[in-house]
């Protein structure tokens, strides 16, 4: 292969594994803690299928579908910002909520400016899903766009569930988009990146 792609993953990567190749339909007791998962088949309906077992040594099952891509589409793309750059090193994806204007601009004016990431070969994009608002998606989310031109929309809602479709939107663009780029890192927007102690890292890691 031309470019050797390596995925560096920050936060939750083994959480980001699962939601990306499942989606639970049934995941939210919080009496259970996740001491173990096994893949089983669901005798009754053949589906897949993962076991849970809790504290109290007790063991359900939660069935699951896999995830298809084939519905996902981009409602705002912006596939023209790898190629602005001559080279690009790292991919940044940040994850926010479509309301999260604030979170994002705090991003902007820190670690994620522009003027550092260009210095770097980096590029920072927020991947986000439609609001349960209309005035939201319509107006604030376009009007930042045009702004600062660093949004891809997707067009499934935009909710804690919806992750995996985040998660795979996110891989879909860097391999349309951006497929020249040598690192790609998913944080999440309460994490605060050393850009430069990461780069660096990586170029002496990874030459």
């Amino acid at each position: 292969m031309k470019y050797q792609r390596t995925i560096v993953a920050v936060v939750s990567s083994f959480s980001l594994m699962i939601w990306t190749f499942c989606y639970l339909e049934v995941f939210r007791e919080q009496s259970h803690v996740l001491l173990s998962v096994n893949a089983v088949i669901s005798a009754e309906e053949g589906r897949p299928a993962v076991s849970i077992r809790n504290a109290n040594q007790e063991t359900k099952l939660f069935q699951y579908k896999a995830l298809s891509d084939r519905n996902i589409t981009y409602l705002i793309d912006n596939r023209d910002i790898c190629t602005k750059r001559k080279k690009v090193e790292l991919l940044i994806f940040a994850f926010t909520r479509t309301g999260d204007f604030h979170q994002r601009q705090h991003i902007r004016n820190t670690w994620g400016q522009k003027a550092v990431l260009k210095q770097l070969r980096a590029v920072l994009v927020f991947p986000v899903g439609l609001s349960d608002k209309d005035d939201i998606n319509r107006q604030h989310v376009a009007a930042e766009n045009a702004r600062q031109g660093d949004l891809v929309l997707g067009n499934f809602e935009d909710t804690y569930r919806n992750l995996s479709y985040k998660a795979v939107m996110m891989l879909r663009w860097t391999s349309a988009h951006c497929s020249s780029a040598k690192f790609l890192l998913k944080v999440d927007a309460d994490v605060f990146v050393n850009t430069f102690a990461l780069v660096s890292l990586l170029r002496s890691s990874y030459r």
